[in-house]
């Protein structure tokens, strides 16, 4: 009986531990990627381009063709934007598709659909629920 009793204990606290090692595990998907400060592409919790840091994130923006670039310093690695319109308003609702190359991966990822999930300044948090597709740019550059 004790045998058992040590059993339980030590299962009930190696699954105390595991649960505590993930930090943001308590955020889901979509909160993790409002967290964001910086121009980028998240794909699930996956930073799509990992070597773009804040001093030297390279980005550009048509606003007539409604097109976004980002990319590291060096443009090694880069998205771009394809958008219907300028997000403007959270809430709102935009067509788009994203182009994504580095020197490991080549993907596009067409037909979404973004909902303006937040607007700060100049930065624009989209989010594509349904293939937790999320995408932070930098309007009025």
């Amino acid at each position: 009986m004790m045998k058992k009793a040590v059993l339980v204990l030590c299962a009930l606290s190696a699954l105390l531990f595991a649960s505590s090692c993930n930090g943001d595990s308590s955020l889901s998907v979509q909160e993790a990627f409002l967290q964001r400060e910086i121009p980028g592409l998240v794909v699930g919790r996956k930073d799509m381009i990992s070597s773009i840091r804040p001093e030297s994130v390279q980005a550009s923006f048509n606003p007539t063709k409604h097109i976004y670039r980002v990319g590291n310093a060096e443009y090694t690695e880069y998205f771009i934007l394809f958008l219907d319109s300028i997000p403007q308003t959270e809430g709102s609702s935009i067509k788009g598709s994203v182009l994504l190359r580095s020197s490991s991966l080549s993907r596009t990822y067409s037909s979404l659909s973004f909902t303006v999930q937040k607007v700060q300044g100049s930065l624009v948090w989209l989010w594509d629920p349904s293939v937790s597709v999320g995408v932070v740019v930098r309007t009025g550059l």
